[in-house]
């Protein structure tokens, strides 16, 4: 790499360098004027020490001294602070900035051999030095930076007797620094000299930023003892649920690539699911285990788009309902929590889902709710839903169906014939009726419906008494049963008591016209 080419890129090295040294000074001070002054103000300190390396001596404390008073400078008119604050943070980047040089000093001297006849050879070397001095410091500052924030500096800003000890120990380190560099000028190449820069900047390096642990490093080990018990305890929790939950689920996915990188079901890792496409993996898990009226509403809770949209509404929690199948093909009711977040840092969104059975809940709330025999809902319910229906002024017919003959099927083929009629009925009359309709069983050879909107009604009752006429038979004896149908329009204000006792009407004159039949009570 020529000559050039080196100083181009140690003036861009040291522009970073700039800027990190201002992003330190940045933790506990506000920077008027905003980024535009910071590059300005990163230019012109760049620009300055490229001049001063050029035309002043390696390790001049005059080159230290127009520094110093450039950096001072700046923060008194850039920042906003206590004039305390700014000298105590004022002085952070020309302790940093003595430290490298000394150091440059001594490997370059070392490398010259102490002679330094042929400056030429060696000036290619010189700056490559700076370029790894300028290199380490970043990365030590950028250390600091990562592992304190900006509340730990806050602690040096709202303590005066910190900041006081902060600001005693750098004026020390810095007179020291100047002292060593003026005692050394006119013997910069001797052994002993350089040496003594070394260890000199070893030394305040060392003690700068133990004196930073010292002050601020006590509250770091803090926080990060506390995010250790946190971290216990999640996983205390975490254990937990495994054991209580009927499933859970960890997944890790990276939004950018939308790869799966962990998994873990009941625990247990699952490294065949690493790598995979996590909507693909989803998709294939919910078309294979969840119950097919549940897939749509899944998938549309738990793709990725709809994990990402949830976080961007800061909406991190959520639960809902579905019915996956057992190994036997059964499908039961669970209840699932979901907790997502997402690492800003990695880019890692992850998930943890738990799984609760709740099919003992949703059979009770079942049984509550419906006939057991036929399936559909019960006398209570059946009225409750109804009654609302006409508190909203829905437009319909209500149905009475009385079975005829239902009472002979028991006492001539036995009562499993009956039940096997009862459930036969209740199947005919899901295929007559519509999905909205309300239907319900209310008796033990009554049925109910709630006819919704305007439609052919006679065609619908007509319909009925043909699909439910039937004989059954064991081979001795046989037995006809048909429908006797009542049916109560709706107009306006009508309570359920009302249409119910005209359709009950409507039913007993259908019976005495000879069965099989129905009447529309005007």
């Amino acid at each position: 790499m020529n000559l050039l080419t080196l100083k181009i890129l140690f003036t861009a090295i040291y522009f970073v360098h700039t800027l990190i040294m201002f992003k330190i000074i940045e933790q506990p001070m506000k920077l008027k004027g905003g980024n535009i002054t910071k590059f300005l103000v990163c230019i012109i300190n760049t620009v300055t020490h490229m001049y001063l390396l050029e035309t002043v001596p390696m390790s001049g404390y005059i080159q230290f001294l127009i520094l110093l008073t450039l950096y001072v400078t700046e923060i008194f008119i850039f920042f906003n602070a206590s004039v305390l604050q700014k000298l105590a943070f004022g002085l952070i980047p020309i302790i940093h900035i003595m430290a490298g040089s000394f150091i440059v000093t001594f490997v370059y001297a070392t490398y010259m051999r102490f002679d330094f006849t042929n400056v030429q050879y060696g000036t290619e070397f010189l700056i490559s030095i700076r370029i790894a001095v300028c290199i380490v410091i970043c990365l030590c500052v950028l250390t600091i930076l990562r592992v304190a924030h900006k509340r730990h500096w806050d602690i040096i800003k709202f303590s005066p007797k910190r900041l006081i000890a902060f600001f005693v120990l750098q004026v020390l380190q810095t007179i020291q620094m100047f002292v060593t560099s003026i005692m050394f000028y006119q013997d910069i190449y001797s052994k002993v000299a350089t040496k003594t820069l070394l260890w000199s900047a070893m030394a305040n390096l060392v003690i700068f930023y133990t004196a930073i642990f010292m002050i601020i490093g006590i509250e770091i080990l803090k926080d990060r003892k506390i995010k250790f018990k946190a971290k216990e305890l999640e996983e205390m929790y975490k254990d937990i649920l495994t054991h209580k939950a009927d499933h859970t689920m960890e997944i890790e996915v990276n939004v950018t690539t939308k790869i799966i990188t962990n998994y873990r079901f009941c625990g247990e890792f699952q490294s065949n699911v690493v790598g995979e496409v996590y909507d693909k993996f989803i998709r294939d898990v919910v078309y294979t285990r969840i119950h097919p009226e549940d897939r749509k509403e899944m998938l549309n809770s738990i793709s990725s788009h709809a994990l990402l949209k949830n976080l961007s509404h800061k909406t991190e929690f959520f639960e809902y309902e579905y019915r996956t199948s057992d190994a036997n093909g059964k499908y039961s009711w669970y209840l699932a929590y979901l907790k997502i977040e997402r690492d800003p840092k990695t880019n890692i969104v992850r998930g943890i889902l738990v799984g609760n059975n709740i099919q003992a809940e949703k059979d009770l709330q079942y049984s509550a709710t419906h006939d057991a025999l036929s399936g559909l809902y019960n006398k209570r319910m059946t009225q409750k839903i109804i009654g609302k229906c006409l508190e909203q002024r829905q437009v319909g017919a209500l149905f009475m169906i009385d079975i005829d003959n239902f009472k002979g099927v028991n006492d001539n083929l036995g009562h499993d014939v009956g039940d096997a009629v009862i459930q036969e009925v209740a199947q005919k009359l899901r295929y007559v009726f519509m999905e909205q309709d309300v239907i319900g069983r209310v008796g033990g050879d009554e049925f109910m419906v709630f006819l919704r909107g305007v439609v052919d009604i006679e065609s619908k009752a007509q319909h009925i008494c043909h699909v439910i006429r039937k004989t059954y038979s064991d081979g001795e004896k046989q037995v006809t049963i048909s429908a006797s149908i009542g049916i109560a329009k709706t107009y306006a204000g009508a309570t359920f008591e009302e249409l119910y006792k005209k359709a009950d009407m409507a039913v007993y004159d259908s019976k005495r016209k000879g069965k099989n039949t129905y009447t529309i009570q005007k």
